[in-house]
């Protein structure tokens, strides 16, 4: 049962609304370009989401091939569930898995061929689960880097819109942007407006917060995100906006009502007010907002804990998606 459930999720027409574009690079082109480029690769990197740094270049390294560079740059559900059982069930939520973005983004950041043929890759990937229509969300920011060939946000946006473009032409597919401005960082919201106004014509078609939720509580950090979504807005763009994930549930509400969300990335802690807010549960409720809701890597970023996913058995055959929190 398990298998064929699988086949036809797997070859039925499909709808994704919520990926994130560097969280689904190519490993194998990141691998060429990371051995490539490994002298000049950072020694480490900050890692935004924590305190610290991350080891970039002594990682990378490291690996003897494929299989191992894989395993610095993503994250699986049965590896997470692993380790919880290895620290007792304790997890290490968010945090985790966006460590491997610091180790990869330095590998593509600044280089308008690699990510233009990132964007094209994943039109191919795309395609070859039958996905026929997706919005796919990034920042550009994070992607650039001054005196290279993307020195600008918007020369990212350019490349990875004409990858895009290749793509769904050669795949027959349809692929919208979403801009995502950054928990921690407003100075660049204002930005992300101004871009996702410019490019409307050219497939952006919505812009998002992305990476945390302490913006929430941050009175001007918070400003400036909902001054970029309300721009977004007026100019006939939608909005979407990461909440209720690792941050509290009355943080869905916020996001409709001062973010101008339509859409709400993952929401999950509105499941816990069932129980402990029936008044915020039925608030939310009430604003009709979608849910992008994303099972498997909120399993990954332990969003979502389920205890009853057993580590050496496949992800699919544990799972009882009867259970997932939205329903």
């Amino acid at each position: 049962m398990v298998a064929s459930t699988y086949e036809f999720l797997r070859s039925a027409p499909k709808v994704e609304l919520h990926v994130h574009l560097d969280a689904a690079f190519d490993t194998s082109l990141l691998y060429e370009v990371a051995r490539r480029d490994l002298s000049v690769l950072p020694e480490e990197e900050p890692a935004p989401w924590r305190d610290g740094t991350v080891r970039v270049r002594e990682q990378v390294a490291a690996c003897q091939n494929l299989d191992d560079f894989t395993r610095i740059v993503t994250m699986r559900a049965e590896d997470v569930v692993a380790g919880r059982l290895d620290r007792g069930c304790r997890g290490a939520g968010l945090a985790c898995m966006l460590d491997c973005f610091a180790i990869f983004l330095p590998i593509v950041r600044g280089k308008k061929d690699v990510l233009e043929e990132m964007a094209y890759r994943f039109c191919r990937d795309q395609a070859q689960q039958n996905i026929i229509y997706t919005e796919v969300r990034y920042n550009p920011h994070i992607l650039s880097k001054e005196k290279s060939s993307l020195p600008t946000p918007r020369s990212v946006t350019v490349a990875i819109t004409a990858g895009l473009r290749r793509g769904m032409e050669e795949f027959g597919i349809d692929v919208k942007q979403i801009l995502c401005c950054m928990n921690r960082n407003p100075e660049m919201s204002a930005d992300i407006a101004d871009l996702a106004i410019e490019f409307k014509g050219s497939g952006v078609v919505g812009v998002d917060v992305a990476s945390g939720e302490l913006h929430f509580d941050q009175a001007d950090v918070r400003a400036a995100h909902v001054e970029a979504c309300r721009r977004a807005k007026s100019a006939g763009l939608h909005v979407t906006i990461h909440a209720a994930e690792d941050g509290p549930g009355e943080n869905f509400c916020c996001a409709v009502t001062k973010y101008f969300a339509e859409r709400i990335g993952h929401g999950y802690r509105i499941h816990d007010s069932v129980l402990v807010d029936s008044e915020l549960y039925q608030r939310a409720k009430a604003t009709g907002a979608h849910i992008e809701a994303c099972p498997t890597s909120s399993i990954c970023t332990e969003a979502v804990c389920l205890p009853q996913v057993h580590p050496e058995k496949p992800i699919l055959d544990s799972l009882d998606w009867s259970q997932h929190p939205i329903k």
